[in-house]
């Protein structure tokens, strides 16, 4: 998720990983980072001694006007299906105030988009959405996150 944040939100001021091993393997297999904006934070965790785990990826963001949270984050066959959930501080003109749930129409594959998507652009038949700056510092915030890069602003 965190070519999503920084597509969001851009450079961060501060990265900051917490690792915890809680097996006798060595492995850091609890982990998060905090990934410090001027207004915001974003926080992106994980965990692969959780048995159930895929159901519960979302993305959540927060803000003074409402909330928007997508669950699971992909289509898994024997989850629930993938959910929009809007809360609204206001009404607006779409919706009233308050909470909004959204049933996504099932996909039929996890991935063939995007594959498609980047042949394309290895072909040259269509530009590169991300420019390379876009994607190093993606890479960046990704070894800052993992603890394997100081952070710098």
């Amino acid at each position: 998720l965190i070519d999503f944040v920084v597509a969001v939100l851009g450079r961060p001021e501060k990265v900051t990983p917490c690792h915890k091993c809680t097996r006798n393997d060595g492995v850091e297999d609890n982990t998060l980072a905090v990934i410090e904006y001027p207004r915001a934070n974003a926080l992106v965790h994980t965990a692969i001694t959780d048995p159930d785990a895929i159901p519960h990826r979302r993305v959540i963001v927060r803000g003074t006007k409402g909330t928007f949270e997508l669950f699971p984050t992909e289509p898994i066959p024997y989850s629930n299906p993938m959910t929009l959930r809007f809360t609204f501080a206001e009404d607006n003109p779409e919706y009233a105030k308050g909470t909004h749930h959204i049933e996504l129409p099932p996909m039929s594959t996890r991935y063939d988009e995007q594959l498609i998507e980047f042949a394309n652009c290895v072909r040259g038949e269509i530009d590169n959405p991300y420019p390379y700056e876009h994607e190093l510092l993606v890479q960046e915030v990704l070894l800052a996150a993992c603890g394997s890069l100081s952070w710098r602003s």
